[in-house]
């Protein structure tokens, strides 16, 4: 199709007659080197146009695959409190709302408050070779547990083995997790 419509519109360009003649520069051999070099410029801009598409696509899809992971993670992160919950004293979360909330206000207080505690405690923490830091966890789940409702966490020590529960639900429910998204 595209050899017919290259020869016939070169022959219409040139006003030739007679299509058969053996001389004619416009002729289907010649048409098919014209088409051939107009299908590689066609093809390198459709193949261009399918990079930049494919760019496109694949930004959409990373970022409609971050939302995922991150709705993904808040919901581990609240059944994990859900979980540890039935497991330390102390350690409580009245309904799956509470703990959708405290999962937020736990990212939060991960992301602001503990980087914070963790400076101000860094000569305690190297003293202790590093297990200061299940104490700067605990404190940052008991600080939490203050800025959210329906999730209460009754001293430090129930925060120290809450911090430590929660870790540990929260790496396995996210290995399965991520184990079964793979496949």
């Amino acid at each position: 199709m595209l050899l017919f419509s290259a020869y016939r519109i070169q022959s219409e360009r040139q006003g030739v007659e007679n299509r058969g003649q053996k001389r004619n520069p416009y002729s289907p051999a010649n048409c098919l080197k014209l088409a051939a070099r107009e299908w590689q410029i066609y093809n390198r801009q459709t193949q261009l146009w399918y990079v930049l598409n494919k760019e496109e696509y694949h930004l959409v899809i990373s970022v409609e695959t971050t939302m995922i992971h991150f709705l993904l993670t808040w919901l581990v992160t609240a059944v994990s409190l859900l979980i540890t919950a039935n497991i330390v004293n102390g350690f409580i979360v009245t309904n799956f709302t509470a703990a959708l909330i405290a999962a937020v206000v736990i990212g939060l207080v991960n992301a602001v408050i503990r980087p914070i505690l963790s400076v101000l405690t860094l000569p305690l923490t190297i003293l202790t070779l590093g297990l200061f830091l299940f104490v700067v966890n605990g404190i940052s789940i008991w600080i939490a547990s203050v800025l959210s409702p329906g999730f209460t966490v009754a001293g430090l020590l129930p925060g120290l083995l809450g911090s430590i529960v929660l870790t540990l639900v929260a790496g396995i429910i996210n290995f399965v997790v991520e184990r079964v998204v793979q496949s």
